[in-house]
């Protein structure tokens, strides 16, 4: 006689989704039905949190879009740099930063690529420019294009050289 096998479900993991299943199809009730304000519906709540620490705990709220966040807003972050760096420096600076952790990038800057990770033809080609200066590369004011395979966030820095 063989013995069952019993699943192991986490359930604070079934119960979180359950709890997101359930306020999705509130929210599609309430666009098909126009019976109340929807999340993203223009000038009204755009978010939502769940809190399940002590009990069930959502409310709604607008959350603020800031212009130079790296994810939802499109303004360069100005970034100072020593003129002396060479890429692989600025590469470097960029996994340190907390709001980065950039750690595979592809960098262009408005004129030309810098540097890519992948495809390995483009990589191999780029790789030069990791012992290059910054100065020889960019000019004082520049806007760089970063992108991190591993985040998939991609960053706008304008390059400011420092003395």
């Amino acid at each position: 006689m063989t013995q069952g096998v019993v699943k192991n479900i986490i359930p604070a993991i079934a119960s979180t989704n359950a709890i997101i299943a359930a306020a999705c199809c509130n929210e599609a009730f309430k666009i098909a039905t126009n019976t109340g304000p929807f999340l993203g519906n223009p000038g009204t709540n755009n978010y939502m949190m769940y809190s399940g620490d002590d009990s069930v705990y959502t409310y709604t709220f607008e959350h603020q879009k800031k212009d130079d966040c790296p994810v939802c807003g499109n303004l360069a972050k100005e970034i100072e740099v020593k003129r002396d760096w060479t890429l692989q420096d600025f590469m470097d600076h960029l996994a340190e930063k907390p709001e980065a952790q950039i750690k595979k990038p592809t960098i262009r800057s408005e004129e030309k690529s810098l540097y890519y990770q992948i495809p390995a033809s483009l990589e191999e080609q780029t790789r030069p420019n990791l012992k290059r200066r910054l100065d020889e590369l960019l000019t004082d004011g520049e806007e760089v294009g970063v992108s991190d395979s591993a985040s998939g966030i991609d960053f706008k820095f304008k390059v400011r050289f420092n003395s």
